[in-house]
């Protein structure tokens, strides 16, 4: 679903890492505040290297981070989160 025009552009990378840091963090801070891990943004796609643009609002853009963990112990508890 393309964005209308008036709806102001962010990139990808800029967007994934307000989620990451307003929305993410702060819950996995208070349920897993031991949890070692780091967060990233991993993959294909103009976004993760900062070229994309308005237009690609219309294919496969949005906020995503991948989240790289010290250890296995927390991964089923993390899928259902």
């Amino acid at each position: 679903m393309p964005y209308p025009d008036d709806i102001p552009f962010i990139h990808g990378l800029d967007l994934s890492e307000r989620f990451f840091f307003d929305i993410v963090k702060p819950l996995l801070d208070e349920y897993y505040p031991s949890l070692q891990y780091t967060a990233c943004r991993l993959g294909h796609g103009s976004d993760v290297l900062g070229f994309d643009t308005n237009q690609s609002r219309d294919h496969d853009w949005g906020p995503k981070f991948d989240l790289l963990l010290e250890n296995e112990t927390h991964i089923d508890e993390l899928e259902l989160f």
